[in-house]
Formats: C-alpha cells, sequence, structure tokens
C-alpha cells in the first residue's frame, strides 16, 4: 500500500500525450537537452530551499508496464506558496460553512522533464495538492503557454505559481469557484471540503513564509530567521527560543510558574501547559515543573493540602470546618494553623498575642542578639507604639510616620490622605482649620526609641499588661482586640467585624458555634489556657 501511495502515475501528468509523437532525437540534442536542464535545476536550487524544491529520480514514477517513462530524465518537486496581501474565505455551499484563512496552502506540483525538454517539448505537470483540485486544469494551461522551442520555463513557472496564479483568477473574470467577495475577501466555493485539513495546511504554510524571513525578539531586541523563534499557543506572539527558555527556567527555579505571562508588552496571557513542555526543556527542568504546578493546584484545592511532618511531604485531606488536616499516608492529624498535632477544644497559640511570654524573655536578652522570640516583641511593641492602621478600611496597612511635625498623610499602598493624629480623612487643609490641635502631635517614636523604658511603662500598667495573653488579631482589619468576658464571640474594636476568639475567623453570629464546629460559645479567659 505504501508503494502505491508514493508512485505517481506518469499517465496524470499534464502534457503525457505529447511523449508518444516525440521524434527520436541525436544523441547531441539529448546531451544539450540534458546539460540545459542541470543548469535550470542548479539555478532553482540557489533561489529556493530544501521545502520549496526537492530533487527526485523517476523512482516516483509507477514503473509498471509504461514505455514513456524511459523518454523522461528528471523529476523534481516544487513546493510554492502563493504571495499575496489579501485575506482568503473557504466557503463550503454544502454544509453553508466557512473559515478564514491569512495564508493559502502550498501549491505542490511535481515536474517531469523528458530527454527532448526544452528544444522539443515542454515539461509534463502534476498538482499533489487537493485542496487546488478545481483549478488544475486552469494552472497547466498557464504553465504549459510559458513554454516555446528551446525556451526552458521552469523559473518562469515559479513566478507564476507564487506571483500571479491569483491575478490569473481575476484577469479571467468570474472563474466559478473563486471570486472577490465584497468584504475584499478571495473566497473560494467548494462543495464539500476538510476544514481542518485546510487550515492544517494554511498553518504549516505559514509558517513556513515565517521561517523564511528575520524578525525581532521583543524581549531580546535581537534579529532571528523564523525558525529561531517559539510561538505561543495561547496568543500566536512569538519570541526567540532563547529568551522563552532564559525566562521559563528562571520562573521555575524562583517558584513563579503561576507568573509566566507573554513577553508582549500588551499582552497579559499566561503561558499553558503545552507551550512550556514544547520548548524543549531537560528532563530535571520538567519534572520540578510537574512539582510546582501540582503544589499550585493543590493550592486552589479546599480539601486538600500537604503534610507537615518533615521528609512526609504527601498529600493531606482538610477539613477547613473544624480546622483539621489528616495526612493521606502517615494519618498524622494537625491543625491547619500551627501545623502541628491537633488540638480540639484549645485555641491555637498561632492566632494569640502572648507578649507576657515573649516580653518576659525580651527583657531578658540584648537588642542585638539573633533571637527570634525577642525580634517578635519588638516588633509588636513597634507596631503599637510607633505605627497605625490605615484609616481606610480596604486597605488597613500599617504606617510608620518618620519624622514629628506635620499630620498630614498618605498612605503609600491606597493613597489615601488622613490625618496621623486623629485618623479621619483629610485630602486638603480644612481639617486642620477646624481642628488646628492636630496640626503637630509632638514626636513619633521610632524603632530606636523601643528602650526599656517602654517596656517598663508598659508594665507598670499591671492588669492591661497581664491581659494582653488574651489578644488577638482581628482577621478583617488586623487591629489588637482583647477579650474580656467569657463571650467568644467578638466584635473589633475597630472596625466592628465579628470574628471567633478560639479559631480566630470570621463568623456572621452565634450559629458558628453549632453543628460540626469545636468551638465553644463561652469560655473562661483565666482557666482556658
Amino acid at each position: 500500500m505504501q508503494k502505491q501511495k508514493q508512485n505517481l502515475a506518469l499517465k496524470s501528468f499534464y502534457n503525457y500525450d505529447s511523449l508518444r509523437n516525440l521524434e527520436d532525437l541525436s544523441d547531441d540534442i539529448i546531451q544539450a537537452n540534458l546539460e540545459m536542464t542541470d543548469m535550470e535545476i542548479e539555478s532553482l536550487t540557489s533561489i529556493l530551499n530544501e521545502m520549496e524544491l526537492q530533487i527526485k529520480t523517476t523512482e516516483v514514477l509507477d514503473q509498471d508496464g509504461d514505455e514513456m517513462i524511459n523518454k523522461i530524465s528528471k523529476v523534481f518537486k516544487l513546493s510554492l506558496i502563493p504571495n499575496s496581501n489579501r485575506k482568503f474565505l473557504i466557503y463550503d455551499n454544502a454544509k453553508d460553512t466557512s473559515i478564514e484563512l491569512r495564508c493559502l496552502p502550498a501549491i505542490e506540483l511535481y515536474f517531469a522533464i523528458p530527454h527532448a525538454y526544452p528544444s522539443n517539448i515542454g515539461p509534463l505537470f502534476y498538482m499533489d495538492t487537493s485542496f487546488y483540485e478545481p483549478f488544475k486544469n486552469f494552472l497547466y494551461d498557464q504553465l504549459a503557454q510559458k513554454w516555446y522551442e528551446n525556451n526552458p520555463v521552469t523559473y518562469e513557472c515559479i513566478i507564476n505559481i507564487q506571483d500571479d496564479f491569483l491575478n490569473s483568477f481575476f484577469d479571467q473574470g468570474d472563474l466559478g469557484n473563486v471570486k472577490l467577495n465584497d468584504r475584499g475577501q478571495v473566497q473560494f466555493n467548494y462543495i464539500g471540503v476538510d476544514f481542518q485539513r485546510v487550515f492544517e495546511k494554511s498553518m504549516e504554510a505559514q509558517r513556513r513564509s515565517f521561517n523564511n524571513e528575520e524578525h525581532d525578539c521583543k524581549i531580546c531586541m535581537r534579529k532571528y530567521l523564523g525558525d529561531k523563534f517559539f510561538f505561543l499557543s495561547g496568543c500566536e506572539h512569538f519570541f526567540c527560543y532563547d529568551c522563552m527558555i532564559t525566562m521559563v527556567n528562571q520562573a521555575i527555579n524562583q517558584n513563579q510558574v503561576n507568573k509566566l505571562i507573554c513577553g508582549e508588552a500588551s499582552c497579559k496571557k499566561n503561558l499553558n501547559d503545552i507551550d512550556i513542555r514544547n520548548l524543549g526543556l531537560d528532563r530535571q527542568t520538567i519534572e520540578k515543573y510537574d512539582k510546582i504546578s501540582l503544589t499550585n493546584a493543590i493550592a486552589q484545592m479546599d480539601d486538600l493540602g500537604w503534610c507537615p511532618l518533615p521528609g512526609c511531604d504527601s498529600l493531606a485531606t482538610i477539613e477547613k470546618d473544624v480546622n483539621y488536616g489528616k495526612c493521606q499516608h502517615c494519618d498524622f492529624m494537625f491543625c491547619l494553623d500551627c501545623r502541628e498535632r491537633y488540638h480540639p477544644y484549645k485555641r491555637c497559640m498561632v492566632n494569640r498575642l502572648d507578649l507576657v511570654d515573649i516580653i518576659s524573655e525580651a527583657e531578658k536578652e540584648s537588642l542585638d542578639m539573633k533571637n527570634k522570640r525577642a525580634e517578635e516583641a519588638l516588633n509588636i511593641l513597634f507596631f503599637r507604639y510607633c505605627a497605625k492602621f490605615c484609616p481606610n478600611l480596604k486597605c488597613g496597612i500599617r504606617i510608620q510616620k518618620e519624622k514629628s511635625g506635620c499630620t498630614k498623610m498618605q498612605c503609600p499602598k491606597c493613597h489615601h490622605h488622613f490625618c496621623w493624629a486623629c485618623l479621619h480623612d483629610a485630602k486638603g487643609m480644612k481639617h486642620y482649620k477646624e481642628k488646628p490641635e492636630c496640626n503637630d502631635d509632638g514626636p513619633h517614636l521610632q524603632p530606636e526609641h523601643l528602650t526599656q523604658d517602654i517596656k517598663n511603662k508598659h508594665l507598670a500598667e499591671g492588669d492591661d499588661y497581664i491581659n494582653l495573653k488574651f489578644c488577638v488579631l482581628c482577621p478583617h482589619c488586623k487591629s489588637i482586640n482583647q477579650k474580656k468576658t467569657k463571650q467568644n464571640m467578638l466584635e473589633c474594636v475597630r472596625c466592628a467585624g465579628v470574628f471567633c476568639y478560639i479559631c480566630n475567623k470570621p463568623i456572621s453570629g452565634p450559629e458558628h458555634y453549632q453543628g460540626k464546629s469545636l468551638c465553644h460559645v463561652e469560655s473562661d479567659p483565666w482557666t482556658d489556657f
């Protein structure tokens, strides 16, 4: 079957019958013809690439019982793309559907060169492109008219196919199959057409045309031939392989695969999995990419996570309602907040501001030590005395006022204007005319002012200091709130958001303490821990 598919019947070539009437030629004429044909093919190889010109032997012809094959000296195949700045519409009359193309499929044409060419006969043609089947006789006639006695015509045939083929349709008027529609498109009309096949051939031709020209890489700004570029499937923008591989390798090594986007300034589409795998990265890089992709995917799931035990790193089943996780491999049960062994009925230490223990330890250590708990104590004191929250509830970041004097502030994140002294809106100067006492609220503490005097002042507050053991950060605005009663449902003193003291999660009301929840409605702040 394979042999029958590859071999071409010489009888199917245009101008085949002219071989039958050929008279015997002298050896000198045949030799002169061969030399002229060789020169012509040599010229073609200098202007066409390997995709456009393929030199064949007569073995591509079906040898079964056709004596005319002995009159053929050369066979070559041209694969040429018609040049046109127009857009194309392929219309199927039977299905009443159409597709648009930027580029027509290549015209694949076999030339069989007789011994008598070019002295006595022109070349034989055979078109091997089904898309142009309705137009093959028209094309054959166009090419045959190029030959006259002793005139080599293959170069002129190439020009005709590449540049004049489409224009010839319009010179002849409406051929029935091809016309220029109202939108300026060249419309090809068919009855029954394989759109998928046509589209694939069109993309193949488009890529070939691209590869034959130089283009600029918009990342490194260097020029390369088209075959050095990689096309992104999501947006069809292209960049050189070196830049793409460097960019993807850096993202994988920095664990930022989800931030990989197209390098075109106006395009923000993400690189998809197919693009990354088609770049030709080494096996280790692909394995690392797969691991990062899996981790990112798990992070988006509410019911799956990772076991926190060192050396395990297996998938764990997550139940957020009860703040609980269980490893599917080692069965370790853990708290979702602190990642330690699960501790039902007991509030997680991660959500506490346990300043008693932190500060007592910090007092015993010098400020230049690298002890993390001492640093944590100083950070908490700093934010308590030296920083304030942006009063814009949609922002709420901590802000430090670096100098004394003017109290007019602007949030570096949301650009909200406010008064440092009272935290009211202060976009203009009207606020300070109405409240002159806000013009200067005195010296402001800096990190270097966090001395023993501040801690002593804090300790002198007695019960208030001790009660900091039972303070938590509001999950809405991150401000400090203190539990003063047995009720575990707290309302933030700053943003009025409601949350649970036990699990430190936003809640809508008492129904949080019903059903599967392990949080109690009430607990004694002095005996709970």
